[in-house]
């Protein structure tokens, strides 16, 4: 990055830092340096994702995107970077979420399923086949970078308020003005999309709030990715495979049927433990527990849990005393940590 980028905000950035704070100017300057020449080049570039045009999902109504390019009579000097911060253009979450699935899916980007088979009452089956949109968005070492750049986000950067938790996290925030009548306003659409665990992703996920209240609320760090966080915490909450990590230790002095033997009887036994518990339908035993392990035993059981206090905290107090009968369908039952 030039000069230029010393005159205010953050100072001068690296790419990386440009990144991870959304640096509006420092990614403007750096597409202006690169396809100025050839703004048409950076529209091959969003073609070629395939995220100018309907993913042709299994529902009416999917929304139609939009980008301005060279050939449009909209075109002027300051549309290519707009374009780099997400103006001049209109694509759907689902576009966004398409191709952050891509990074974490090692570059192929796959088309969204949303029905797998349909089933008549003649007991005909129709299939839904996985639709590849493209083998490979970008080299590796382009995906290598595009990886670094958005866990560094949630490491260093804007979304930094994420970073504690069961899992890495890996993901951008995202605000926009919302145009109305024909002019940006005070009103925003914030977002933050992404994948965890970020070393090994499982899940994609996107997250879009519509004009949130207040002025502290305006940007993607402060409501979307908290809301992204707590999902990631309930499932991560859930996942019997994604608990109490093997230690290096372990790695070194084990050999890999002894952790995979290791791994299914911590499975086979959080299993027994919760049969045995629906069996009896009594309320469990969740203090000095992490709240993973709390939400998968009460909601393993039907119960509606509330949460209070720090989620990276153990169980202090439930309201539900363990032993009890559970004499209703989903109740509710209040857990505090600290």
């Amino acid at each position: 990055m030039d000069e230029r980028c010393q005159k205010g905000g953050y100072g001068l950035l690296s790419l990386q830092e440009v990144f991870e704070n959304s640096s509006n100017v420092g990614i403007s300057i750096a597409v202006q340096e690169i396809f100025g020449t050839n703004p048409q080049k950076f529209i091959d570039y969003i073609e070629a994702l395939s995220i100018h045009r309907p993913l042709g999902i299994e529902l009416v109504g999917e929304g139609k995107p939009y980008v301005v390019t060279p050939k449009s009579s909209m075109w002027s000097k300051v549309s290519l970077p707009w374009l780099s911060i997400g103006y001049n253009l209109e694509i759907t979450p689902l576009h966004i979420l398409t191709l952050y699935n891509a990074v974490a899916n090692n570059g192929k980007m796959v088309k969204p399923m949303l029905v797998r088979s349909i089933r008549s009452a003649d007991g005909q089956r129709k299939e839904f086949p996985t639709i590849v949109l493209k083998e490979k968005i970008c080299s590796e070492a382009t995906l290598h970078k595009l990886r670094s750049m958005l866990e560094g986000t949630v490491e260093r950067g804007l979304a930094r308020n994420l970073k504690y938790g069961f899992y890495k996290i890996a993901g951008k925030t995202g605000t926009a003005e919302k145009l109305v009548d024909g002019s940006y306003s005070n009103n925003h659409i914030t977002s933050f999309a992404g994948y965890f665990p970020a070393d090994k992703p499982q899940y994609s996920c996107i997250i879009v709030v519509d004009s949130p209240q207040g002025e502290q609320y305006r940007f993607g760090a402060e409501v979307p990715a908290p809301i992204f966080k707590k999902i990631v915490d309930r499932i991560a909450g859930k996942d019997v495979y994604g608990r109490e990590p093997i230690g290096t230790a372990s790695l070194v002095d084990a050999s890999m049927s002894d952790i995979l033997v290791s791994l299914n009887k911590k499975a086979i036994d959080r299993q027994s433990q919760v049969a045995a518990m629906q069996l009896q339908r009594l309320i469990p035993n969740v203090l000095h527990k992490k709240l993973r392990d709390a939400l998968f035993l009460l909601e393993s059981l039907g119960l509606e849990v509330a949460i209070e206090g720090d989620i990276h905290g153990n169980v202090y107090k439930q309201s539900l005393k363990a032993g009890t009968a559970i004499l209703v369908d989903h109740p509710k039952i209040l857990i505090q940590l600290r």
